[in-house]
């Protein structure tokens, strides 16, 4: 959402059906941060739809429902959005529904249609003798007529009890709407109570995430250092012989004063991710990041290799080695000495935690 001068302007084309759906680069999370700091927090708000003003829900005089034009504008809903419209008049579809399914039952009842509309029973007749001719006054020109009559009957064509499911029609719909009403309030209660916990595991996430932006300051530091214990390797490893013969001398020498440039410094990237768009920039240069070390050793007496390769969820740094050393020289008279048989291959792994 956002917040505007007209109040909370909710967008229901962002919302999210769960909170497991919002990111946590929504939440400030920073992949690979290097300062620790959070990053752009999404501004999030729990939303209940379909919500209905039930003292708008009126019954008429004759005990049906408003209708849902009748109820939109007596609630002032005219500007709301369609879908929301559309919750609402499927509620009242439903209660409608309820109350005319009610009635039609009761008024399909044979002995309530007696009551409602009269019915004729056999002997209950009257006859008259009715002129053929209004002119006439023969008797021969006079017609038997035999006029059948409702019990109940107060006037042609009238039944006794006509109303007689109207006051029943308002007390089902009372008590249906009262229904439909203690439900509504249960599932409301429900959702509400939904979305005060939800608040409450963002503010949790939130915070967890500030912890992992810290911690990784840490990963990146433990990262430069186990990356470097294979570039170090090559001043830290004791000489295999008293004296190196021809080149090994002059590598030797080289090795000691130049270290392979394979460690990114502290300085990189110190920016704080205040967008999406530098957020994503941190993310990209996390999977560029170096998290492995080699360094090899070839000498006339000696073959060594180590490898390390850096874990940056568990800050855990996996050092192996593989040594294999020279079992038989041979010293020719005129030239260096050098390896006639090797060794097995010896490997030895530790795991350093940071």
């Amino acid at each position: 959402y956002t917040n505007t001068e007209a109040g909370l302007d909710v967008s229901h084309s962002q919302c999210r059906l769960s909170i497991d759906m919002i990111t946590d680069n929504e939440l400030g999370r920073v992949q690979g941060s290097l300062t620790g700091e959070q990053g752009v927090v999404k501004s999030f708000a729990g939303v209940i739809d379909g919500i209905i003003y039930w003292d708008n829900v009126e019954i008429k005089d004759d005990g049906r429902l408003v209708t849902v034009e009748e109820y939109i504008k007596n609630s002032n809903l005219e500007n709301d959005q369609g879908i929301y419209i559309e919750k609402i008049k499927n509620e009242l579809a439903l209660i409608k529904q309820t109350i005319d399914g009610f009635v039609d039952t009761i008024e399909a009842d044979p002995k309530v249609q007696f009551c409602m509309s009269g019915r004729e029973v056999q002997g209950m007749e009257t006859r008259m003798k009715v002129p053929n001719n209004k002119s006439s006054r023969r008797k021969a020109d006079e017609t038997e007529v035999v006029v059948r009559h409702n019990i109940g009957k107060t006037g042609e064509g009238n039944a006794r009890f006509p109303q007689l499911t109207k006051q029943m029609r308002m007390i089902i719909a009372n008590a249906t709407l009262n229904l439909a009403k203690e439900n509504y309030t249960k599932k409301y209660d429900k959702l509400n109570t939904q979305m005060m916990q939800d608040y409450t595991v963002l503010g949790e996430r939130i915070a967890n995430i500030a912890g992992e932006n810290s911690k990784d300051v840490r990963r990146e530091a433990g990262r430069q250092a186990c990356v470097d214990i294979a570039a170090s390797a090559n001043v830290s490893r004791r000489p295999e012989s008293k004296i190196q013969q021809a080149f090994s001398s002059v590598l030797r020498l080289i090795n000691m004063n130049v270290r392979p440039a394979v460690a990114v410094t502290l300085t990189q990237n110190t920016a704080v991710a205040t967008s999406e768009a530098e957020r994503a920039a941190l993310g990209a240069d996390l999977a560029n990041r170096q998290m492995s070390g080699k360094y090899t050793a070839d000498q006339w007496n000696y073959k060594h290799t180590t490898t390390t390769t850096y874990n940056w969820d568990t800050l855990q740094c996996k050092k192996c080695t593989l040594n294999q050393p020279c079992t038989q020289t041979a010293n020719p008279w005129f030239s260096a000495k050098y390896c006639k048989q090797w060794a097995n291959v010896e490997e030895k792994c530790e795991n350093i935690q940071f």
